[in-house]
């Protein structure tokens, strides 16, 4: 199979002849130390807004002429002659990065394998430049206007679009003639000798050129299909307005793995790395460094990057159009305005092969950058991700979390193997890493960090429902839903009845090794035998212990502790909660501090729990690992590594809620609607 990898810079292709033969663009004044004449101008800041909703396309062509007036040396490869980020060859302060050409009236550009740019208008009126020092010339047929929007370059040249149904040109788009009048696709994708289309929420397949279509898979949610993509591991990818879908298998199957929230997806591009970006409308691009598996939102604090269309050039410099025209050097971590000051908004932008950007903004203007192959200040930082991890070190270029190497955006986050996400109930992980969650068929566990999951089951029956898992010093796995006890010895895989209607109530593990029951006490045997140390029999939910053996617990809509081993309770009144607050997810700290997680936010107590203090508003439900870092979850997930004080984002990356969470060997667990994630240690971010 050949596998069209056209698709990596979003507007690539391949390099022709006429290109070849022409030296890389140079201004005058930046060749003889005088500044540029009234056509060019430097780098700057955003203007304008957002502008109409134009889509670059294309996956071939070179383009041909120069709008630049000296075809000098721009190409030497140093930053010399007090040049400003680009090399131009020369002393010029600063260096021009744009020059305008022909307004085109476009709002998408597409460019063909013969290098001629067409544009069409809000009304799919067709126009070609066939020269960048040219004029632009409109399509027409009879006298007429032709009426096209061009979506995909064929093979042999031929050029498919939408106009009066599916058409197609033969002659560099000059003359158009209609495959299917009934037929208007959403996309169109040339690939392994057969043409793709989007026709709503469906994926269909033509071998005859566009006249019989088949189905492929149809039925998907987000809104209509607007983009299909192939990276360079043969994986299929599918955009609707609001949704990421992937394939493993070539279409047969497939699986919702990234959310755009009510942003709309703009398109793919694909590092030479291997790292995918999908663009969206008003947010900065999502990416994934591990093939989709899971999910990453790039940062732009001090850039207001939108991403309604993506470009790469052949060094990995990437280029987001949206309120303007940003770069990133370094895969979408960080971002800079690149822009032309005189650019009014952002319509549509196309690469050329020989790595000029040619964009129009909302006011019909044209600019043609220089080649952007020397535009940054830095070489990529980029590794193959190594096998590894979790060595334990935060290596050069890794971004919070340890990579075991040198990598340009370390995957916090991993996507497990596909589960049926159908009625999730709880997720639970062990400190030896065995991960459990339970749905609708039953409780499933994974040994191998979610790469596979198997039924838990009781004498070859599906365990009975339960709703805790925890694991002895010795290794040994007790599981209950607050009614029976259950053991397993071998990591799940087999389990035993300790006592079927024994109420035990909430359980923890003791600092001291014990298992300590709500119910029943202490056990030092697993649960065979108790030692009640307390006369009242409690109603709870959740126990938790402090390093030093405080005790506290939640239930019945109150909130209790215990200094004395679980002899004696105390409620604690300090919390700011409503009387019916159901709700309440405890943590311990390392230093003994308490938090607690309810629907009004994050709280924490340091005396104790006498009093409670609110932390932030970022979540419902709370976890703190070995070194003392806390954990928010509700619509995201939020991070604090001073106790509380302070917050930071730590995205997921796919725009999805996580439904329930886990912690065990600082590594957290957690389902959303779109799948299981595990992260990387806590402790290394």
């Amino acid at each position: 199979m050949t596998i069209d990898r056209q698709w990596r810079s979003g507007n690539l292709g391949l390099l022709s002849t006429a290109i070849s033969m022409l030296a890389l663009a140079l201004l005058t004044g930046c060749s003889d130390g005088s500044s540029a004449g009234a056509e060019t101008s430097t780098s700057g800041a955003h203007a304008g807004g957002g502008g109409g909703a134009g889509s670059g396309s294309g996956e071939g062509g070179a383009g041909a002429g120069h709008p630049f007036d000296d075809p000098g040396t721009c190409s030497d490869g140093e930053r010399n002659q007090r040049e400003d980020d680009v090399d131009c060859g020369g002393p010029c302060e600063p260096c021009a990065f744009w020059q305008r050409v022909e307004p085109s009236g476009a709002v998408s550009l597409f460019l063909t394998r013969q290098g001629t740019l067409l544009g069409s208008n809000e009304f799919d009126r067709l126009s070609r430049l066939e020269q960048l020092d040219g004029a632009w010339q409109r399509v027409l047929a009879d006298g007429e206007n032709v009426t096209v929007r061009p979506l995909a370059n064929g093979s042999s040249g031929e050029i498919y679009g939408v106009g009066e149904g599916l058409v197609r040109s033969d002659d560099d788009g000059l003359t158009w003639h209609v495959i299917n009048a009934e037929l208007r696709p959403g996309f169109l994708k040339v690939m392994d000798d057969a043409l793709y289309a989007g026709l709503g929420n469906a994926l269909y397949r033509s071998t005859d050129a566009g006249v019989s279509w088949e189905p492929v898979a149809g039925g998907f949610g987000g809104g209509d299909l607007i983009r299909f993509e192939v990276n360079s591991d043969g994986l299929w990818f599918l955009l609707s307005h609001n949704l990421v879908m992937r394939s493993l298998d070539r279409g047969a199957t497939w699986f919702e793995v990234a959310y755009t929230a009510s942003d709309t997806s703009a398109g793919l591009v694909e590092l030479s790395d291997g790292v995918v970006l999908v663009g969206r409308g008003a947010t900065p691009p999502l990416s994934s460094v591990d093939r989709g598996d899971s999910w990453q939102q790039t940062e732009a604090e001090t850039v207001d990057v939108t991403a309604r269309e993506l470009a790469l050039n052949s060094t990995d410099l990437l280029f987001a159009g949206g309120t303007g025209v940003d770069m990133s050097e370094d895969g979408g971590l960080t971002w800079t305005e690149r822009g032309d000051a005189g650019m009014f908004g952002f319509r549509s932008m196309v690469m050329l092969p020989d790595d000029r950007l040619v964009v129009v903004d909302n006011n019909d203007q044209v600019f043609v950058s220089r080649p952007t192959t020397f535009w940054g200040k830095y070489e990529r930082r980029g590794e193959p991700l190594p096998a590894s991890c979790t060595d334990g070190a935060q290596g050069p270029g890794e971004q919070g979390a340890d990579c075991g190497g040198s990598c340009p955006a370390c995957p916090t986050w991993r996507r497990l193997a596909e589960v049926n996400l159908t009625n999730m109930q709880w997720v639970a992980a062990t400190p030896d890493g065995t991960l459990f969650f339970a749905n609708q068929e039953g409780t499933h566990r994974s040994t191998d960090a979610g790469a596979s999951w198997a039924p838990v089951e009781l004498d070859g029956q599906l365990l009975p429902f339960i709703s805790t898992v925890i694991q002895m010093g010795n290794g040994t796995m007790l599981a209950t839903s607050g009614v029976g006890l259950y053991r397993s010895s071998d990591r799940g895989g087999s389990w035993s009845v300790v006592d079927a209607t024994l109420g035990v109530g909430a359980i923890a593990v003791h600092p001291d090794g014990r298992l300590y029951s709500s119910k029943q006490g202490f056990s030092s045997d697993g649960g065979v035998s108790w030692e009640r140390v307390s006369d009242e029999s409690r109603e709870m939910t959740e126990v938790v212990f402090t390093d030093n053996g405080d005790l506290y617990a939640h239930g019945s809509r109150s909130l209790v502790r215990s200094l004395d081993g679980g002899r004696t309770f105390e409620p604690l009144g300090g919390l700011p909660l409503d009387s019916d607050e159901t709700y309440v997810k405890l943590a311990a700290a390392p230093n003994g501090h308490l938090f607690l997680g309810s629907y009004k936010g994050i709280f924490r107590s340091i005396d104790r729990g006498v009093s409670f203090t609110k932390v932030t508003d970022a979540g419902s439900n709370v976890l703190v690992d070995s070194k003392g870092n806390v954990f928010a979850f509700g619509k995201g997930i939020a991070m604090s590594r001073d106790d509380g004080d302070t917050w930071e984002s730590r995205l997921l990356g796919v725009n999805t809620a996580p439904r329930a969470v886990a912690l065990a060997n600082d590594r957290i667990y957690l389902n959303t609607a779109l799948g299981h994630y595990l992260s990387t240690t806590t402790t290394a971010w």
